[in-house]
């Protein structure tokens, strides 16, 4: 959980840390998706301050069961097909001797869209 005591940490370049997204009832069930990502310096628009942004070290799939693809934002949705095309680019030239986790990569890492409206969100 989240510490109620302060964290004079400070985040920056090289740091790595924990992403943990998740949603959870309270005394029935929770899901939670963890990413590790480090920081890094990132160039932006604003040339006279510094700006980290952070970058997934951790390449799995994120289980498709789990969203909700009506509920994603175009942007949202498009940041999940990116990662799940990263993932797919660095992962796979690793399972080349292993053509049937290679297929179910290639599977868990296909583009999500929203199918029932076809409208953008």
């Amino acid at each position: 959980g989240i510490s109620p005591r302060p964290n004079t940490n400070k985040l920056m370049a090289g740091a790595i840390v924990s992403n943990e997204p998740g949603y959870y009832e309270d005394g029935e069930f929770g899901i939670r998706i963890e990413n590790l990502c480090y920081f890094k310096e990132v160039d932006t628009k604003y040339n006279t301050k510094r700006f980290l942004g952070m970058e997934d070290l951790t390449l799995v799939p994120i289980q498709k069961k789990l969203v909700d693809v009506e509920l994603l934002t175009d942007a949202e949705l498009d940041s999940l097909n990116a990662y799940h095309q990263r993932v797919l680019k660095e992962v796979s030239p690793m399972l080349a001797n292993e053509e049937r986790v290679l297929e179910w990569l290639k599977e868990a890492c296909a583009p999500l869209n929203h199918v029932a409206t076809g409208l953008s969100r």
